[in-house]
């Protein structure tokens, strides 16, 4: 990616030429200039992607991928419980005749067990403090909304996400796990929109 940027030069003191100025009462006078400070535009210098391998530390990147991993994980999971309508708009009659008839088998449902395994792994790891905007990232809310949830300005919530992010990180780079291949693959997803 290329591009360009700007680059200010400051403390130069240098001449500059001169300028005519018009004095009091008509008198005309030379006044040399100097300048103090120049600016330039220069190729942009992009720095280098992450090396981001499985087994790795922990990024800002992967931490992210992992609490987005940990959401879609608990998302799936099926929910036990009475329901609160589970009454049914058909017909008796209609219903019995499904009641009995093979299920088809739901593969957006399924969940596999690494992606389990990995959610219940950061479950514990969360402190309260962090829990509400950890889990903020994970559903991909904006900064506004998180910012309404916690009655801050946008930009205090955009600065609590990267302090968690960085947290999060240094936390888990002190425990034993380490991201995994999926975690690489969504982090490498944040950074190339294509991958």
């Amino acid at each position: 990616m290329s591009g360009r940027q700007i680059v200010v030069e400051t403390g130069l003191d240098e001449r500059a030429g001169a300028v005519l100025v018009e004095g009091v009462g008509g008198e005309r006078r030379v006044v040399p200039r100097t300048r103090h400070a120049r600016t330039r535009f220069v190729e942009a210098v992009m720095p280098l992607e992450p090396e981001l391998v499985p087994g790795d530390r922990w990024c800002s990147l992967t931490v992210r991928a992992r609490l987005e991993r940990t959401a879609e994980a608990y998302s799936r999971l099926p929910r036990p419980g009475p329901r609160r309508n589970p009454g049914s708009c058909m017909p008796e009659t209609v219903r019995e005749m499904w009641k009995d008839a093979a299920k088809e088998p739901s593969s957006d449902a399924a969940l596999k067990d690494r992606d389990l395994n990995a959610a219940l792994q950061i479950v514990d790891v969360l402190t309260g403090p962090e829990r509400a905007v950890a889990w903020a990232i994970a559903q991909r809310w904006g900064d506004r909304k998180l910012a309404r949830e916690l009655g801050v300005s946008h930009p205090t919530a955009a600065a609590r996400k990267l302090q968690v992010l960085n947290e999060l990180a240094r936390q888990w780079n002190r425990r034993a796990m380490r991201p995994d291949q999926e975690d690489i693959t969504r982090a490498l997803r944040f950074i190339h929109r294509d991958f």
